[in-house]
């Protein structure tokens, strides 16, 4: 499935962004594909165990693609390092 993104041009002199793309709350700025088809790239490796390769050409897409997305769900769902404490000596 394919998405187009609109290109907008502001002929207004006073404006400082001459063009700009719309977004939506699924398709962020700057994003290349849908938080949905994230999670669903995710998921697959996770679940699967398949190589991102294996994962891409399944869901038709790049590599890098899914390598993103694993990235970016990863810096969402770990705990911040420094925010951890280790486990109590007297509590084996």
């Amino acid at each position: 499935m394919l998405w187009s993104k609109y290109r907008w041009y502001c002929e207004e002199p006073a404006c400082d962004r001459l063009s700009f793309f719309e977004s939506t709350p699924q398709v962020p700025r700057r994003a290349r594909s849908t938080s949905r088809l994230r999670d669903q790239l995710v998921d697959a490796v996770i679940r699967s165990g398949r190589a991102v390769s294996e994962t891409a050409a399944g869901f038709a897409v790049s590599w890098w693609m899914v390598r993103a997305a694993l990235n970016e769900a990863c810096l969402l769902r770990l705990p911040d390092v420094d925010k951890l404490s280790p486990p109590d000596a007297g509590h084996r």
